[in-house]
């Protein structure tokens, strides 16, 4: 058996070896000026590398066992098996190829494996592939990987089907994709790509990478390293700088050597415990608001009456590319963290936030969401944070006149803010709500009001 899955193994195994080799080569030398090139170092760098090696190999093999234990024992060698492991063999070559050429480039952008920051391009695809194709010479490079694909499949077309070697009873094959399922759970839960930090060199430490492996890693995990993809201050510097920026009279802060950036603030009036409701409107872009329009067009009225009314905060710029971040940064106070929104994080329960503040305060808080509120980890984030969480599922149907995919109109949504209210205000409570509305206003024959 073991004969027979070698002769069909060993061209993947070859091949994927040998291109990794010749990319991680082409890296040293690149790089070597930034390396640590001592016994103790590139040993941890080789083991770090095998290991994630052998497990990207295994998923790889995992489709093609399948196949080989459902293949008929009579079939095995035909024209069907020649056609069908040729088309797995140049899927598998085309995807490498693709993956280290993309690496080659994402390391010459970032020194680095692919992480977080290759995850995020991935999600915003048409903002990043238009970069891309107007960057590099995208046809020539794709032109280059197909040709090198088929000539691959030509080259090894005679190696891939073993000459001679009885086929493994269908238990036995079976027991070979058992095996190989249980390396890869083995390798989810004890091989940890931060395993690779153990080098104490950033460049070998990214060398031992396999990219296959690192790119699901980062998206599994939402992480990225702070410090060593963003410019930072010494702690005690940055707490000094902001010392003096929260100088006031009714504000104390911490020694800066202490490098906290905890302060104090002393209330100079009388409190006052007034219903707050804080609106996040989802898609509402500044081109709608009146004093950011050119043409002087009078799209949103009422917001331009509550900006003279109020305080209205002409240069005030957003930080984050999705939504999910405003709601990060009104709910924590928390520019957009690296990798994924604390809203979607691990242990991201029972944190201080606007309305751990409220709630000492003796305010009933109510986060309203008009669509399903699973959508970026809400309802598990606000409802482990002092809310109580009303979605689309809190909803009746006689409450909804009109409603899509992203849930219930901003009237019908606002309507039940209204009525949570005035239920808070009955029992004699402040009332604190935050909530999403999608702007999207009903169809003109189930509403007639104004948008």
């Amino acid at each position: 058996m073991i004969r027979y899955y070698w002769g069909r193994f060993w061209p993947f195994l070859l091949f994927a070896f040998g291109v990794e080799a010749v990319e991680n080569l082409f890296t040293v030398l690149f790089e070597y000026r930034n390396m640590d090139f001592g016994l103790l170092p590139l040993l941890k760098t080789a083991y770090v590398f095998v290991t994630e090696f052998a497990v990207t190999m295994c998923y790889w093999l995992i489709p093609y066992a399948v196949y080989l234990w459902i293949l008929p024992r009579g079939k095995a060698g035909g024209k069907a098996d020649r056609w069908l492991t040729s088309a797995w063999f140049f899927l598998f070559v085309l995807a490498n190829l693709f993956e280290d050429v993309a690496e080659a480039f994402f390391w010459n952008e970032f020194e680095a494996s692919f992480n977080f920051i290759a995850v995020d391009y991935l999600v915003y695809t048409k903002e990043v592939i238009g970069n891309i194709y107007e960057s590099y010479p995208i046809i020539p490079i794709l032109g280059g990987i197909l040709a090198a694909s088929v000539l691959a499949v030509w080259g090894m077309k005679r190696f891939l089907l073993p000459r001679n070697g009885a086929v493994p009873a269908g238990w036995k094959r079976g027991c070979v994709v058992l095996f190989l399922l249980a390396c890869v759970t083995g390798g989810y839960w004890l091989v940890d790509i931060k395993d690779a930090d153990a080098v104490n060199n950033r460049y070998n430490s990214e060398m031992a990478k396999d990219g296959l492996y690192s790119l699901f890693s980062a998206f599994l995990r939402n992480e990225l390293d702070y410090r060593a993809y963003y410019r930072t201050l010494p702690d005690a510097e940055a707490a000094a700088f902001l010392a003096r920026e929260f100088t006031a009279d009714d504000t104390s802060v911490p020694e800066a050597s202490s490098g906290s950036v905890k302060r104090q603030v002393r209330p100079s009036g009388v409190a006052i415990r007034p219903n707050v409701v804080v609106v996040v409107m989802e898609s509402m872009g500044a081109e709608f608001l009146n004093e950011c329009r050119e043409d002087g067009a009078d799209v949103t009225p009422c917001l331009s009456r509550l900006g003279k009314e109020g305080i209205f905060f002409p240069n005030t710029y957003a930080t984050g590319t999705r939504s999910v971040r405003g709601l990060e940064a009104i709910s924590t106070s928390l520019p957009p963290l690296p990798g994924m929104s604390i809203l979607r994080q691990e242990g991201n329960e029972h944190l201080q936030t606007i309305g751990s503040i409220f709630r000492d305060k003796g305010y009933d808080l109510k986060w309203i969401y008009g669509g399903y509120g699973y959508f970026d980890n809400m309802n598990y984030f606000f409802g482990n944070n002092g809310f109580q969480v009303l979605d689309r599922n809190s909803m009746d149907d006689s409450e909804v006149t009109h409603s899509t995919i992203w849930g219930v109109c901003d009237e019908d949504l606002f309507r039940r803010a209204v009525r949570e209210a005035d239920e808070s205000c009955g029992r004699g409570k402040p009332f604190f709500a935050g909530g999403v509305y999608h702007v999207q206003p009903p169809p003109l024959h189930v509403s007639g009001r104004a948008h």
